[in-house]
């Protein structure tokens, strides 16, 4: 484990003793380092070069929980702690599996956002009080 990572998983702690203490953005920046500094200890420079390559394109996504939903920053939180804590006991196995339900949580709190937000703009649609501002797919 790298001195950073170490750091990370440490100020992830801190920040889960009580959130309120720190806004959404501020865990969610501890997350998206703790992802990066995953993939830097690694050391796999592919799958760091194809996930900072999706993060530029799909930016606003893969941090719309900062902006929407308190809850879900602080179940990532969580998510992120339990993964480090794997992590630190050297179990490979488990961190893997922590990983891919993450992952698959992540996914399925976009995507009902993304339901969401389309559905309150086809109402406002229908109500004729648009605003200017559409989401196309």
């Amino acid at each position: 484990m790298t001195p950073q990572l170490a750091a990370c998983g440490a100020r992830m702690r801190t920040m889960a003793q009580d959130p309120s203490a720190f806004t959404a953005a501020e865990i969610d920046d501890a997350g998206t380092e703790f992802h990066e500094l995953l993939m830097v200890a690694a050391g796999n420079a592919a799958l760091q070069e194809s996930v900072r390559l999706l993060r530029l394109r799909f930016r606003l996504a893969f941090h719309l929980p900062r902006y929407f939903s308190d809850e879900a920053v602080y179940s990532t939180l969580a998510d992120h702690i339990a993964i480090f804590a794997a992590i630190e006991q050297r179990a490979a196995r488990d961190a893997r599996k922590l990983m891919r339900a993450h992952l698959k949580r992540g996914l399925a709190i976009r995507l009902k956002m993304k339901a969401a937000s389309s559905t309150a703009i086809r109402s406002t649609k229908q109500d004729g009080n648009t605003t200017g501002m559409e989401i196309t797919e």
